[in-house]
């Protein structure tokens, strides 16, 4: 009787398959008992005509639902981001940084974030649409763990060598632990921070910056100190 073996980057991805579905599994069953908690008392409070309750209920569900269907959401970009063929070519930097700011220009409103940026914009080799994805995570990262008595500052930073882009963007914010920073990266895990994500957005940004030959860490020196988001790139052919 013949075995099948596996290869060791197959074990590697079944074992990271069950740990995404057990975090899933974890991660839905906690809305959906709250979804059940609430939709139970909806028929008495419209029984007894206590709408106030009744409205308090429903939206408790329909925000239970949203965060629900982000979950699905992340889940769904997580696992396709590791299975993509990336569309390389020369992009501008400018053009993808600008479009992720579109894309959050409500919240860094809000949050009266103030920008920094360079001068100089290179060209780097990718695939617009998910280093768009990239540059949003990261900054959505940064709204969401801003600090409460001074504005957001964000400073976005270039370097170049003959054939890498460089990448950091630094913020002011709360900062965290250097022993901690690991864990961010892992899928569903959230430390500190303001609610919006079901912590798959570093993780998302480090499968699409790894699908493109590169890097992706963060810096920090601890709680208060802000942190720094630093990723690498392939330099287009024409540079800036």
């Amino acid at each position: 009787m013949s075995h099948h073996q596996e290869s060791p980057e197959a074990e590697l991805a079944a074992l990271e398959a069950e740990r995404l579905l057990a975090s899933a599994v974890h991660d839905l069953r906690s809305p959906l008992l709250i979804i059940q908690g609430f939709a139970a008392g909806l028929e008495p409070a419209a029984r007894q005509g206590d709408w106030p309750r009744f409205a308090g209920d429903m939206e408790r569900i329909v925000r239970t639902c949203g965060h629900m269907q982000q979950l699905l959401h992340e889940l769904t970009d997580f696992v396709r981001s590791g299975q993509v063929q990336y569309h390389m070519q020369p992009v501008p930097f400018q053009n993808i940084w600008h479009h992720a700011c579109e894309l959050l220009a409500v919240q860094m409103a809000e949050a009266g974030v103030l920008m920094t940026t360079p001068d100089d914009w290179p060209r780097v080799l990718g695939d617009e649409t998910a280093l768009v994805r990239v540059v949003q995570n990261l900054l959505e990262n940064a709204l969401r763990h801003r600090r409460d008595d001074e504005p957001l500052q964000i400073r976005l930073t270039i370097d170049l060598s003959e054939t890498v882009v460089t990448i950091a963007i630094e913020d002011n914010g709360s900062g965290i632990e250097p022993d901690r920073i690991p864990e961010l990266f892992q899928p569903f895990r959230q430390l500190t921070g303001r609610t919006g994500s079901v912590g798959l957005g570093l993780a998302i940004a480090r499968r699409i910056v790894d699908g493109h030959g590169g890097q992706l860490a963060l810096t920090s020196s601890g709680s208060g100190s802000g942190t720094t988001a630093i990723f690498t790139l392939p330099l287009a052919n024409d540079g800036l």
